[in-house]
């Protein structure tokens, strides 16, 4: 009896072990809707990829669709095996259809500055991917956008009108008879002159590509509004004014 019981609790153990390890398909909107916050104190933040948990409770929203359905085609991965298979050394997030679907699927992150604060020049994003399969930039995506978007349930990188709305980047595609994938850094500036912008990591279903990063780190440069800056200089013409 006793030894049933011990098997019973390492079979439910193995079970949780395995949906720690691969989580695919997550629902559209199925994620924290987490808003990050950057000010002049804290500009810089880096994606904690250690466990799932940090992983979803950072995202602003993960979503996809397959035909008419709204699902998500993204992964968590912490399994060793397919790291291996990857040939990555640690926990990574894969987007598009070599998570197990065959559908489009992207990974949403919103950050927001304090009243007050705008970004300034100089901001960069970067991320530490991999991409696998065919090179085609226009479905395959490390993107930002600095324009406004809607909440979690709306965004919608499946359309036209939000997906244009990103400024895009990806590996380029490889000489012929090149390596069948690429591992590197991706880049992009932070626009200027906003106040919240989002990053997006996107697949589209048509493609075979795979999209993987490992780390995503954002270092800001933030300064005050224009209009603070001159309610700023009125403040203190106002006070020499006064000591006239």
């Amino acid at each position: 009896m006793c030894r049933k019981m011990m098997l019973s609790v390492v079979a439910l153990l193995l079970v949780a072990v395995s949906a720690q390890a691969i989580m695919s398909p997550i629902a559209k909107a199925d994620a924290s809707g987490t808003t990050i916050a950057l000010s002049t104190g804290s500009p810089n933040w880096s994606a904690d990829l250690t466990t799932y948990a940090n992983f979803i409770g950072d995202v602003h929203q993960i979503g996809g669709y397959s035909g008419g359905s709204v699902l998500g085609n993204v992964e968590y991965q912490d399994d060793p095996t397919e790291m291996n298979n990857w040939g990555l050394s640690g926990p990574f997030v894969k987007v598009g259809p070599g998570t197990g679907g065959s559908y489009k699927g992207w990974v949403l992150y919103k950050f927001a500055l304090p009243v007050g604060q705008t970004t300034g020049v100089g901001g960069m994003i970067t991320a530490d991917a991999m991409r696998t399969n065919n090179y085609d930039s226009s479905v395959t995506w490390m993107g930002v956008n600095g324009s406004a978007i809607a909440g979690a349930s709306t965004v919608d990188l499946g359309s036209g009108a939000d997906e244009a709305a990103f400024t895009k980047t990806n590996f380029l595609a490889p000489p012929p008879g090149g390596p069948w994938g690429s591992y590197g850094m991706l880049s992009l500036n932070i626009p200027v002159g906003v106040s919240d912008f989002t990053v997006a990591f996107f697949e589209e279903w048509s493609s075979n590509e795979r999209l993987a990063y490992q780390a995503l780190d954002v270092n800001a440069v933030i300064v005050p509004e224009p209009v603070t800056i001159v309610f700023l200089g009125l403040g203190g013409l106002s006070l020499l004014r006064r000591k006239k």
